[in-house]
């Protein structure tokens, strides 16, 4: 295993609350600008809006869930109210980067990420598919239902496909048989076994910024480049990417932003 500088993430909520359609406080804003990535669920609208979340660069991107036409309509702030996301600091040093130039299954791709990082990590990437597959929740996750026992009405809208797709990537991936230093209870923040995808060793949770073009590294993303955000489902293909690996040191609740 290379030489590695773990990182601390920065939590508010967890996927479990998300899951179970636990809202947020609706004054618990999160400032964006100290953070190179985030992802998970959250608006930068409000309550109301809650859904697939990503941020780069300090700016916030969401799929709306509001009703009605407007449903999976991008959303983009500096900040996010959100029940469960993931937030990686600007000053954060990758353990490893690596390159994907073949066709990869996303699933094959989580393995090779973590034979490079044998530990529990998140990861950024831009990259183009082959094959996309992404969903994004229609229903905010904030009525106290488990969303995956009302699929029909939180999963309503069709999935997005396509060919030569250029995406933006935030994700974390663990060996829940192999923690290493980093609490159980704490990357159940964040993974969880979703019914989406094909049952395997690794837990891995990723969201996808679908771009204009391809960009060759996240720190170039801007608002102007964004199109959709997504939940990635693993049968999506890789045609290529580079990905900046980060092993999880510790993870810790972020503080909400001042009024």
């Amino acid at each position: 295993m290379p030489e590695t500088n773990a990182v601390t993430l920065y939590v508010t909520g967890t996927v479990t609350d998300v899951m179970q359609g636990r809202p947020p406080s609706p004054d618990r804003w999160i400032a964006l600008e100290p953070f190179l990535a985030a992802f998970e669920a959250g608006s930068p609208s409000g309550t109301e809006t809650i859904g697939e979340f990503i941020a780069f660069n300090g700016v916030g991107y969401s799929a709306s869930t509001a009703a009605g036409p407007d449903v999976h309509r991008l959303l983009h702030g500096s900040r996010v109210v959100s029940n469960g996301a993931v937030f990686l600091p600007r000053d954060a040093r990758p353990a490893a980067v690596i390159n994907i130039d073949e066709t990869t299954p996303m699933s094959d791709v989580y393995e090779r990420l973590h034979q490079q990082v044998p530990a529990p990590f998140c990861f950024v990437a831009t990259a183009t598919f082959a094959s996309y597959h992404g969903v994004a929740l229609s229903k905010p996750p904030i009525y106290g239902e488990a969303i995956f026992d009302h699929a029909d009405a939180y999963y309503s809208e069709p999935p997005t496909t396509g060919s030569q797709v250029p995406v933006a990537l935030m994700g974390c991936v663990a060996d829940f048989d192999r923690l290493g230093g980093v609490s159980r209870q704490d990357l159940e923040k964040v993974l969880y076994d979703n019914p989406l995808d094909p049952p395997r060793q690794l837990s891995s949770h990723t969201h996808s910024l679908v771009l204009r073009a391809p960009a060759a590294n996240v720190r170039n993303i801007t608002r102007e480049d964004a199109v959709a955000v997504r939940h990635l489902v693993a049968d999506s293909l890789v045609a290529s990417a580079r990905f900046e690996i980060y092993e999880i040191g510790r993870m810790i609740a972020v503080t909400p932003a001042a009024d």
